[in-house]
């Protein structure tokens, strides 16, 4: 992940990104302006608008949620997708 700044609490294993916000896997890449991530439910979400991008789609979203020892999204309010 990177990003502009991270705020990182250590005593509850929470992080908040922001600035330009980019997660990537081997598979897809999400990208939104503030990310927050929790280490212990190993989730990581956003708020206001994200954008995930793998080898066929493209979403935009207004929220999301990736559950990362799944590889799984879920998607909320204002969900478009574009697939050739």
């Amino acid at each position: 992940m990177t990003a502009k700044k991270i705020n990182y609490q250590g005593d509850v294993k929470l992080a908040k990104a922001w600035g330009n916000v980019v997660l990537k896997n081997a598979d897809m890449t999400l990208e939104t302006d503030t990310l927050r991530l929790d280490r212990i439910k190993q989730e990581a979400y956003y708020q206001d608008n994200g954008t995930v991008i793998d080898s066929a789609n493209t979403l935009t979203s207004k929220i999301g949620r990736y559950f990362m020892e799944l590889k799984k999204y879920q998607f909320l309010d204002s969900v478009h997708i574009e697939n050739p």
